[in-house]
């Protein structure tokens, strides 16, 4: 822990615990089975599939009134659409960096 002041000693906990350790954690999550995002183009995929196959929204919104998870099917229709293309902007806005952030 031998330092020239605070700002090496930042520099020193800045490569040894950022570059080594949180960067070698990304590396190996990133390259494992345990990865959250290795699903992310399905997701996107099966998402557009599903807001684009009018008999699905239509089956599925007809089984959320019937339940009375909805007030109606139009609602729930309605519902759907905005919750699936939610989904897909989510994820499919993974990959590019937000302004201000990047790694």
């Amino acid at each position: 822990m031998k330092s020239d002041g605070l700002a090496d000693l930042l520099a020193r906990f800045m490569e040894r615990f950022v570059e080594k350790l949180l960067l070698e954690n990304y590396r190996a999550l990133k390259a494992s089975a345990y990865n959250p995002m290795r699903f992310q183009r399905s997701i996107v995929t099966n998402a557009e599939r599903f807001i684009n196959h009018e008999g699905s929204i239509s089956r599925d919104a007809v089984a959320l009134a019937d339940q009375r998870l909805a007030v109606d099917v139009a609602r729930a229709q309605a519902q759907l659409l905005q919750d699936l293309t939610r989904i897909r902007g989510v994820f499919a806005g993974l990959e590019r960096p937000r302004r201000g952030h990047s790694l």
